[in-house]
């Protein structure tokens, strides 16, 4: 069986699936972030900004990189 939607409904789709649907704001909660996405990568390497902080703060400008720490606990000292 072969279901089909138009370019738009999937890319509503894929966006909303990866929390990019909403506007980034509101409390940030970069645990339920990291929940709803399954993982973050978290890149050993920064130039401007680590990838995982931007992951997050691109799902919501609210949140800060002590939110990461303080969600992952005592094992995130890298991050």
């Amino acid at each position: 069986m072969v279901i089909r939607i138009s370019n738009r409904d999937a890319r509503r789709l894929w966006l909303a699936n990866q929390g990019l649907a909403e506007a980034p704001t509101g409390p940030a909660d970069p645990l339920a972030t990291i929940r709803q996405l399954g993982f973050v990568q978290l890149d050993r390497i920064q130039v401007l900004s680590r990838a995982h902080h931007h992951i997050l703060w691109s799902r919501n400008q609210n949140y800060r990189v002590a939110d990461a720490r303080q969600a992952v606990g005592p094992r995130s000292r890298g991050i």
